[in-house]
């Protein structure tokens, strides 16, 4: 049954895409992984086999050479070299292999230690439930099949490699074994290589398959998708606190902002704004605070104390209000208004200060 006949019809949210993802659920490709295997092992060979076969015969030579020797008194040493020996010929290798591994798996997802997935459960090694998710599960005939056909792929590509080849291989007895060893060193690549670009081609069809299976599997009813919203909303209470603790901190600072203004104009009671011009350093007069009702109530008291000249134009007042944010310089339109009450407060402060 799809996820549509089940009334899943919403895609996934960031929520339930992480709760799979701790569930070690991601979109992964073991087709992509054997891809990534065979490139590697490939190109090192290519790179690295001339000195692991050398190696290899020097093992024999020195094999050969210490056979006559008496075996209880070097056995031990002869095993501890040959094991030394193979590791560091083939260690280059296997390091590339398992680069390789990581690196195809980075590029399907990223990795995070899920303590879920590798939690024990009794699902995981109940015999009975096993038994009928190998045997008798969707999945497991799907992965049969997948795995019959590529059997039969693999043979037949294998097939169209060595057929032209037959002849030639019927008179390798003509040959050196130099000979003999090229040829099917280069048979060995040219199977190796077809192989290669049909596991690239069948990884990418898996993953992306896979991750469809995925995107299918996450989906959620559009009543899911309410209540997961409703579940991440804060409660009112809490809401209502924050909400209250915004409104405090707004006020603060457009309180303290008004302490720097030269000059707050009212509307009287419902609108303020606290303009501040430095002659020289600024363009023009700036908006450094304003507020409504109650902001502006508290607007006038801080410029009351701080002996800020408060001037009331209620037209003004308003323009500036919905047209300018905290900031910003006032609109061309209005410098007119704005500049006659800072010239008329800047002539008032000059004849305060003479007198």
């Amino acid at each position: 049954m799809s996820a549509e006949d089940e009334g899943r019809t919403e895609s996934a949210t960031s929520k339930k895409r992480e709760k799979f993802r701790d569930e070690g659920s991601v979109a992964k490709s073991q087709e992509l992984g054997s891809f990534s295997q065979f490139l590697v092992a490939y190109f090192a060979l290519i790179y690295s086999g001339k000195s692991i076969v050398f190696g290899l015969g020097e093992m024999m030579v020195f094999m050969f050479e210490n056979l006559g020797m008496d075996p209880t008194q070097n056995i031990q040493k002869l095993a501890i070299f040959y094991t030394l020996r193979a590791i560091i010929l083939l260690l280059p290798l296997f390091a590339a292999l398992m680069i390789g591994a990581v690196a195809i798996a980075r590029l399907q997802f990223s990795f995070k230690v899920s303590w879920k997935a590798i939690a024990p459960k009794w699902s995981k090694v109940n015999p009975i439930t096993n038994f009928k998710k190998v045997l008798i599960s969707k999945q497991s005939l799907m992965e049969l099949g997948k795995s019959l056909a590529k059997l039969v792929v693999l043979t037949f590509l294998t097939w169209t490699v060595v057929k032209p080849e037959i002849p030639d291989f019927l008179l390798m007895y003509q040959f050196s074994p130099a000979q003999i060893g090229m040829k099917t060193w280069q048979l060995a690549t040219d199977i190796w290589l077809l192989v290669i670009m049909f596991m690239g081609l069948l990884g990418i069809g898996d993953f992306t398959f896979q991750k469809y299976q995925l995107e299918e599997k996450m989906k959620m009813t559009k009543q899911e998708v309410k209540d997961e919203m409703k579940q991440a909303e804060p409660d009112p209470a809490v809401r209502g606190k924050i909400l209250a603790r915004g409104r405090e901190i707004l006020n603060s600072l457009m309180q303290n902002a008004t302490k720097g203004a030269d000059v707050v104009i009212t509307n009287p009671t419902h609108f303020a704004v606290a303009i501040s011009y430095k002659h020289g350093a600024m363009g023009a007069p700036k908006v450094v605070a304003k507020g409504k009702d109650h902001l502006a109530m508290k607007m006038r008291k801080t410029a009351r104390l701080k002996m800020i000249p408060i001037v009331e134009n209620r037209g003004l007042a308003r323009a500036i209000y919905f047209s300018t944010e905290v900031g910003a310089e006032i609109p061309e339109t209005l410098f007119k208004p704005v500049a006659e009450i800072l010239a008329f407060i800047y002539k008032l402060g000059k004849e305060g200060s003479r007198t």
